[in-house]
């Protein structure tokens, strides 16, 4: 069994991750969505609920390919069912990328969980006044047998 470990280097967050690849432009602004981020990612690790529904506003959307969720009971709902594949006790996470600038957000990483091995995921986010705006996730999942 794996344990949830969501591996960053240059920079901590939470729960002491860090980043391979990381940039930053300078300006408040940039800084502002890296802590968004960075927020979002520990609470995902963490498997927190409560804490990652902050992130969102009720005019969020998450976009994947299959799917939409709009405002936040069906993020909430979306992320129960994610936390459920992606047990804190059980998943690996490893963060290739993130990119800060503007007000866009985005990250490349890879892992594993229980179930499935993730080869590559990418997540790009839009924040406006502090909230996810948009959120798209996309990735290439093998089911492990």
């Amino acid at each position: 069994m794996f344990s949830f470990a969501l591996i960053l280097s240059n920079f901590n967050l939470d729960g002491g991750m860090t980043v391979n690849n990381v940039k930053v432009r300078t300006g408040s602004d940039s800084t502002i969505i890296k802590k968004i981020i960075e927020h979002h990612l520990a609470a995902f690790k963490e498997n927190d609920l409560d804490a990652i529904i902050t992130d969102y506003s009720e005019k969020s959307i998450i976009f994947k390919p299959n799917k939409t969720y709009h405002g936040l009971q069906e993020i909430r709902d979306f992320f129960k069912e994610v936390f459920i594949n992606y047990p804190k006790n059980g998943t690996t996470i490893i963060l290739d990328k993130l990119i800060a600038e503007a007000n866009v957000g985005y990250i490349i990483w890879h892992g594993e969980t229980p179930g499935q091995t993730i080869s590559f995921s990418t997540s790009t986010y839009i924040i406006e006044d502090g909230k996810i705006l948009r959120h798209t996730i996309g990735r290439v999942v093998k089911n492990k047998e």
